[in-house]
């Protein structure tokens, strides 16, 4: 294991040791927010037009915007563009010549005067991650420049990354672990919620890059492979974007693909991580999965699952073919799969998928909870396909919450507790046109759903939504509910019980209903 220089913020007494790098890119920091250079402050000076330029990859009108000679137009031309300006106001002197002996800025000659010109090595980009300003260092890719990438290519905030910062919960915790942390994007969703932020990853560069990504933030930055780095260490959350492509040996990038065969890494991840989490700590994994015709995602993705101490949430959020999973990433490498370069490597691919018997590749996320080492593992697999509303992490934090309760409950005890319908569920009542009468309209469907977080369902009967509406937190138990609806209605009390229970199970589960002693009290009212 190759150990990087430990930066501790000062917190509570301890001592804080900042590296040279890390220096550096806190006094960058300050520069870039005096400058402007922030999510605000660049929209404002481009305007929203020229920023979706950039989420675009069109730098014509970059560069028009950015003509101005201001400092920000300076760090946007050499940060974002990776054209050569004159860095030397916007940074100062004594910030531009570190950056320079640090490798972030390379200085040319201009072509007229002799006057020195600079350009940043890497990708810096602006963003707004839990409501704070941070800086993501990265390597540049093809979105500005026609490039081909390097095979320890460093990725920026993209589109995996987000999906893992709106669900990686952010509930206080002691430590947090990104395994294969890159350039230390996720890590940024955790600060101020850990007391310890530690990051591993087998490429000195991204580890390089994440120091500066991390400038202040107190983190622990380790080389290896996997867990190597950190065996004898736990974890109360650990998070993962790691090299999961599903691709022949060796075809893809370092940064992309691991040395295990087809979707080995996710499985290697989920199988491995239980023994770096304290009981009760949680996995968040994004993750790919390769499946045979006919081969339901749910019983192969459940096979990386240990048999014992382990609560598992999967979720499938789309299903690929081969081909189209195949140009996915050929693009995302800036390969463009008409070229010859492209038409090979697809050619490669499909064959590699066929040898396999692979006829799709399931794309999601894996969400784990340590249960104690003796307890029989349990798997819940959902296919999820709608659009996920913004910042769901509380959502999954308050899943495994919900699984703990429902896994200390017998149906008895159910019936012993009152609930509260969810204040963002909705009844829906759906009528369709009479086609049969030829006018008017006919019931198609009832069912009760959530207007956030995962957006799930739950058809119904009537029956069933007037129970429901029968519960309130500080009401009767669900089983003095059923006994009066069940005496009401003529129903036999104990089959009723049996009726509604799995069906509360269910709602639980998906926290449409949530048992009082869950709830905060200002819900009550």
């Amino acid at each position: 294991m190759e150990r990087m220089r430990r930066t501790q913020p000062q917190r509570g007494g301890q001592d804080h040791t900042t590296s040279p790098r890390e220096a550096l890119g806190l006094d960058l920091a300050r520069v870039f927010t005096a400058c402007g250079f922030t999510p605000e402050g660049l929209t404002q000076h481009l305007g929203t037009d020229v920023m979706g330029c950039i989420t675009r990859g069109e730098p014509a009108p970059v560069e028009v915007a950015t003509a101005g000679g201001r400092a920000i137009d300076h760090i946007v031309r050499a940060a974002i563009l990776h054209l050569p300006t004159d860095l030397g106001a916007a940074l100062g002197s004594d910030v531009l010549n570190r950056c320079i002996q640090a490798g972030l800025v390379v200085q040319t000659t201009g072509s007229s005067d002799g006057s020195h010109l600079h350009m940043f090595t890497c990708d810096i980009r602006p963003h707004t991650i839990d409501g704070a300003t941070h800086w993501v260092y990265s390597d540049p890719d093809p979105s500005m420049h026609i490039r081909t990438l390097a095979d320890d290519h460093v990725m920026g905030l993209g589109a995996a990354s987000r999906l893992m910062l709106d669900v990686i919960p952010t509930t206080p915790v002691a430590r947090v672990l990104d395994l294969g942390t890159g350039a230390g994007t996720l890590l940024l969703s955790q600060v101020g919620h850990a007391r310890e932020l530690w990051g591993t990853d087998i490429s000195q560069r991204a580890l390089d890059l994440a120091e500066l990504t991390l400038a202040g933030a107190g983190a622990h930055l380790v080389k290896g492979s996997w867990f190597e780095p950190i065996e004898n260490e736990r974890f109360d959350r650990i998070i993962a974007n790691p090299p999961f492509v599903i691709a022949p040996p060796g075809a893809a990038k370092t940064y992309r693909q691991s040395t295990f065969e087809l979707d080995g890494a996710t499985r290697f991840v989920v199988k491995s991580v239980r023994d770096y989490l304290t009981e009760g700590g949680t996995a968040h994994i994004l993750g790919a999965w390769a499946l045979h015709d006919g081969e339901p995602w749910e019983h192969h993705v459940g096979s990386f699952v240990p048999d014992n101490g382990v609560c598992c949430w999967a979720i499938q959020r789309d299903e690929v073919s081969p081909a189209a999973y195949t140009a996915m990433f050929l693009r995302d490498e800036g390969i463009d799969p008409r070229s010859d370069e492209g038409r090979s490597t697809t050619h490669t691919w499909l064959s590699y998928f066929a040898e396999n018997g692979i006829t799709r590749i399931g794309l999601g996320m894996i969400h784990l909870s340590a249960l104690s080492a003796a307890q029989p593992s349990e798997v819940l697999a959902e296919e999820i396909l709608t659009p996920l509303a913004p910042k769901t992490g509380p959502e999954v934090a308050e899943f495994f919450t919900r699984a703990q309760w429902l896994r200390e409950q017998s149906p008895e005890s159910m019936l012993e507790h009152t609930y509260l319908v969810r204040p963002t569920v909705a009844k829906e009542d759906v009528s369709l046109p009479d086609t049969e009468a030829g006018s008017g309209w006919r019931k198609a469907a009832l069912r009760l759903t959530r207007t956030d977080g995962f957006s799930y369902t739950h058809e119904i009967d009537d029956d069933f939504a007037t129970l429901i509406a029968g519960l309130h937190p500080q009401g009767l138990a669900l089983g003095e509910v059923c006994g009066l609806f069940a005496m009401a209605h003529g129903l036999d009390e104990k089959k009723l019980q049996q009726q509604v229970i799995p069906l509360v199970v269910a709602l639980v589960q998906h926290g449409m209903v949530l048992p009082a002693d869950l709830v905060s009290p200002q819900f009550f009212q």
